[in-house]
């Protein structure tokens, strides 16, 4: 989107202090002050009305409009106002100190956001700051999350026996509202291929992507794999990722929809997610929303990492001797 003006529109100051001429002021100190004549202040939102000639000055405050004439901004802590209709400049200016010009933060004409920018608090100040008020954006991509499992419970069940609560369809819908995703829950489907193959066949049907919870691997239960295949061509693309945790992860494609077979563990299925769906989603969306900052740091303990595997470790930083 290129931006229709600039902004700022107007030089502007960037402190509180006196429009100069800086050659005024060349040479002066505390023991040589420049004296120029005070002509007025400027009035914020206001336009002043004249021009700053040589040996004049008028006070401008933070944001003001710099009147035409004048070149910098002497911060009023290094002017003295003796009420004589004289202001004492003691410290010399160069042109362009303490000066936003016209079109410094953004130029008419220049691109303001590129396309496929996820819109961030930022993003939006500068809209408004160009009198944006409606733009296209894309729609949210809508996810459908299927838990699957004889053994998964709803959160406000107590597990009875060797019953679990469905962590993951609450983690993955609410990774899915972080990036800014429309998650749409399935709820629990037991571990049957048909009852699996219906709830799949209506989130094809309603959703722009698939994550199903559980039956990735290879048991005698596990019919994530048979399902994505039977809705045709292309089907499972990947069956395990050379990752931990996150092995026995499924990549699948069906009606042109991605579909992503996540382990039943919370901790793999968030690892996974974080590092595969959410890239997933960003070639959907033609986006890249990948903030990660990294520090070096020593581990603690001695740590076997399995060969051939690339690992994803949560860790716990701790600052000892700087």
């Amino acid at each position: 989107m290129a931006a229709c003006e600039d902004v700022p529109e107007f030089n502007r100051s960037s402190v509180d202090g006196y429009a100069v001429n800086a050659a005024d002021t060349y040479g002066c100190g505390e023991a040589i002050p420049a004296q120029l004549e005070y002509s007025g202040e400027v009035d914020m939102g206001s336009r002043y009305n004249g021009i700053i000639a040589k040996g004049k000055t008028v006070y401008v405050p933070t944001g003001g409009e710099i009147p035409a004439g004048a070149d910098a901004v002497v911060m009023i802590e290094y002017a003295d106002d003796p009420g004589d209709g004289y202001i004492y400049v003691n410290k010399p200016a160069a042109p362009g100190n303490n000066v936003v010009y016209k079109g410094d933060d953004i130029k008419a004409g220049n691109t303001a956001i590129k396309p496929g920018t996820r819109l961030r608090a930022q993003d939006i100040g500068v809209l408004a700051a160009l009198g944006i008020d409606r733009l296209c954006v894309k729609k949210k991509i809508r996810v459908g999350i299927i838990s699957t499992g004889n053994e998964i419970v709803d959160i406000d069940v107590k597990p009875a026996g060797s019953q679990v609560r469905d962590i993951n369809s609450h983690s993955l819908s609410a990774g899915l509202l972080a990036y800014g995703a429309e998650p749409v829950m399935y709820g629990i489907v037991s571990d049957d291929y048909t009852e699996i193959r219906n709830v799949v066949d209506r989130a094809l049907g309603e959703c722009d992507a698939v994550l199903i919870s559980g039956g990735s691997s290879v048991g005698l239960k596990d019919e994530t794999l048979k399902v994505i295949n039977s809705f045709g061509d292309p089907g499972v693309l990947v069956h395990g990722i050379a990752v931990k945790p996150g092995k026995p992860t499924i990549i699948g494609k069906a009606r042109d929809k991605a579909i992503v077979g996540l382990p039943g563990h919370p901790a793999s299925a968030f690892m996974i997610f974080h590092v595969f769906v959410c890239r997933l989603l960003d070639v959907l969306n033609n986006t890249n929303s990948k903030f990660q900052s990294s520090v070096k740091a020593a581990v603690a303990v001695n740590y076997p990492s399995n060969t051939g595997r690339e690992e994803f470790l949560p860790v716990k930083l701790e600052y000892h001797d700087n």
